[in-house]
């Protein structure tokens, strides 16, 4: 018995990815697709063979990929010590990753990570995109319509601290927490779309997440100002906030906001 998790592959290209090796030692579960069509979004489980009598740090496995109709290729290599993915350009460069590079994915045990390759030959995006993407990206992008973009988004954006009126700790804080990173960090991660809900406490602006009268506030709504217009000082990307499931706490039978608020 060991770790495991998954791994996602996104290929977004308009190649089909072939398996041309894959070698593991020590791994109990290392098993990828033989095809991997465009467009397709496999889930691979990967677990490490772990005890007493074996010595991690020999522990490791890859598999490489080539791009049908071209000369691009890429490798997936794992370790066990320290536990972590990474995938290394083989003979392929995407924005912000030169040819020869290596995109660290980490390591989630029991969760998932994900590796994601789009574009076409000579215009590739993938992993560890450059803060400023969009801006990065004007080529491809520029003159498409929203509608035609997949945007990075996340859900109940600001809940990545919490606050309680009665107790600094509440045993609901890992179901009421969504983020790991405030808006400014998610901005400089990639995601440009955020679903805010807006809740007035105590006459002030804040976010939160509720079940009922369940739940926790998150950031303020000042924080979050403060984050997009520090990021946006030095970035000029398209951002959109949708702010939904408002609530008014500041009464006795908690409501959606009217349309003074």
């Amino acid at each position: 018995m060991g770790d495991g998790g998954y791994l996602v592959l996104v290929n977004g290209t308009p190649y089909r990815w072939k398996r041309s090796d894959q070698m593991s030692y020590q791994m109990k579960h290392w098993d990828f697709p033989d095809i991997i069509q465009a467009g397709n979004v496999p889930r691979i489980y990967v677990e490490f063979s772990q005890g007493a009598f074996k010595k991690r740090s020999d522990t490791s496995g890859s598999v490489k990929y080539t791009l049908e109709g071209t000369k691009c290729s890429f490798t997936i290599h794992v370790r066990d010590d320290d536990e972590r993915l990474w995938v290394k350009l083989d003979a392929l460069e995407a924005v912000h990753n030169p040819k020869g590079s290596e995109i660290q994915l980490g390591w989630r045990h029991d969760d998932c990570i994900s590796f994601v390759l789009s574009g076409t030959e000579n215009e590739f995006h993938s992993t560890n995109t450059p803060m400023d993407w969009m801006q990065q990206c004007r080529g491809t992008l520029g003159k498409r319509p929203l509608s035609q973009l997949c945007l990075l988004g996340t859900h109940d954006s600001a809940m990545s601290t919490t606050s309680h009126s009665l107790v600094p700790v509440s045993p609901i804080d890992p179901y009421v927490l969504c983020q790991s990173e405030d808006i400014h960090g998610q901005l400089e991660l990639g995601a440009r779309y955020f679903d805010i809900r807006p809740q007035l406490y105590k006459g002030k602006w804040c976010t939160g997440h509720y079940t009922g009268k369940v739940g926790a506030r998150g950031e303020s709504i000042s924080s979050i100002i403060d984050g997009v217009n520090k990021f946006t000082k030095n970035n000029g990307e398209l951002i959109i906030i949708n702010f939904s499931h408002s609530l008014q706490s500041d009464v006795e039978e908690w409501r959606e906001f009217n349309k003074e608020e």
